[in-house]
């Protein structure tokens, strides 16, 4: 089963990993790299003949209070739970968006920070903060690579405001709306979401408020997709009954 960082298995903040050498991160991302392309290559699925093999309770759960959706008509609302500290969610985002890609007009995918623990905060506000001034896709994938691929520091404030003024944001930008009430209150509502999802970590997916699955329930990013695939095609078909 792959790895989700959990409250329990943190890894107390990035400050903590950010003083590993660089031949580490290089040594980490070589195996990154040939996790994804064993994944990739992986000749045995979960989803096979309209879903067999996909176990209830064992590849996913249902959730026993559903969630109300925000969802587009016609589409499976998605929800991706991370945290730009976990390495699982690092390794999982190449192939989560190649299948976003191949399912636009199929589902509506949001992301959401999870916090199931207070050292989540720090990179919550940072995901927020990012969202807040538009421009969270041009940072998203570039700050997973800063603190896995190139073990850079992060973890002061300074730090991070550095890292958003090198992709155009204002450093007094940066800290107006970083620190700001209104982002720590989205903050606040991502801890309220967590439990109502019953979440135990980064990366979890929510399928139209109604299913968890998580990197616990499947062997690699490719097997976690197709369950959450395989989730998505039945909510279609159910609303299309």
């Amino acid at each position: 089963m792959m790895r989700q960082d959990t409250a329990e298995n943190g890894r107390g903040g990035y400050a903590a990993r950010a003083s590993r050498s660089i031949d580490a991160s290089k040594s980490f991302l070589l195996l990154c790299a040939g996790l994804l392309a064993l994944a990739l290559s992986c000749a045995a699925t979960l989803v096979q003949a309209g879903g067999a093999g996909v176990i209830p309770g064992t590849n996913y759960r249902e959730l026993s209070d559903p969630q109300p959706v925000e969802a587009a008509p016609g589409t499976v609302e998605v929800i991706e739970f991370l945290w730009y500290d976990c390495q699982t969610c690092f390794v999982v985002e190449p192939a989560l968006e190649r299948w976003v890609s191949g399912r636009k007009g199929d589902i509506t995918f949001r992301r959401m920070p999870a916090m199931v623990g207070g050292h989540m905060t720090y990179f919550a506000r940072a995901f927020y903060t990012a969202e807040a001034l538009g421009v969270l896709d041009r940072i998203h994938f570039p700050l997973y690579n800063a603190v896995h691929r190139h073990g850079r520091p992060l973890a002061k404030e300074e730090e991070l405001a550095a890292f958003f003024a090198e992709h155009g944001v204002d450093r007094g930008r940066f800290f107006s709306i970083f620190r700001s009430s209104a982002t720590a209150a989205k903050v606040r509502n991502a801890q309220i979401m967590s439990r109502r999802y019953d979440l135990a970590g980064a990366p979890t997916f929510i399928v139209n408020g109604k299913y968890r699955v998580d990197p616990s329930m499947a062997a690699n990013a490719e097997a976690l997709l197709q369950v959450v695939d395989f989730l998505v095609d039945r909510e279609l078909k159910a609303a299309r009954r």
